[in-house]
């Protein structure tokens, strides 16, 4: 099955939109992003879990 978003892809958190965070790797479907604002954080979600950014900055 292939991922819904990919490596570098700008997405959000659902339950936390304002807040953008870049994904970093996917593995199984389990997509390890990091936040804008703390770069040596990094944060683990399912796919259910996160929104995508489009290009216009508008959440989809």
């Amino acid at each position: 099955m292939e991922s819904k978003y990919k490596k570098g892809d700008i997405v959000f958190e659902r339950i936390r939109p304002t807040q953008k965070l870049t994904v970093k790797e996917v593995l199984y479907n389990v997509y390890y992003c990091q936040p804008e604002e703390n770069k040596k954080r990094e944060l683990v979600f399912l796919e259910h879990d996160l929104g995508s950014v489009g290009m216009n900055g508008v959440k989809k």
